[in-house]
């Protein structure tokens, strides 16, 4: 169960939330926003760390709606996050967000690190120490993969040599 919450958490922060956000045109977000970048970083990752404390899965786990409330705000946070980051991605715009993107990407990864290196389950029964690693383990995959991948392709994209061949001939 764990593992398939935590599957469907990388899923949506990391795949549906950037993709939603590329459709919803967020240069239009930024004009009408003002430069949210820093606090829509803070906030995807208060409320990533603060559902992921041992207290709050258990209250998630005892309570559909607060189970709802979970994935509900963890989707709002990172669509909220992948807004703000596209709208900046323009340079020298660009350089605010691959800082966003590295900071977030290394907090989600110090996650899955400690979950893979607890040496003892974190979430009393909700979840085994080998489930929990694995769950850690799809958070070690996926951050390297989306926000230092979107950060790299932000990176090239500014730097006129490698934006060329990133560019359709």
């Amino acid at each position: 169960m764990f593992v398939r919450q935590m599957a469907l958490h990388i899923a949506v922060m990391s795949l549906a939330a950037p993709l939603a956000s590329l459709a919803l045109r967020p240069t239009a977000f930024a004009r009408r926003s003002g430069d949210a970048l820093v606090l829509a970083t803070v906030v995807q990752i208060a409320v990533l760390y603060a559902w992921h404390l041992p207290a709050s899965q258990a209250a998630a786990a005892g309570s559909m709606a607060l189970m709802a409330l979970m994935h509900g705000s963890l989707a709002s946070a990172a669509a909220w996050f992948w807004l703000a980051v596209l709208a900046r991605r323009e340079m020298p715009a660009a350089w605010r967000a691959v800082t966003a993107l590295l900071v977030t990407g290394k907090l989600f990864c110090l996650l899955g690190i400690l979950l893979v290196l607890a040496r003892r389950p974190l979430f009393g029964n909700l979840a085994g120490l080998g489930e929990q690693q694995l769950a850690g383990l799809l958070m070690l995959g996926a951050c390297p993969i989306v926000y230092l991948g979107s950060a790299f392709v932000l990176t090239c994209r500014g730097i006129p040599q490698c934006a060329r061949g990133l560019s359709p001939p």
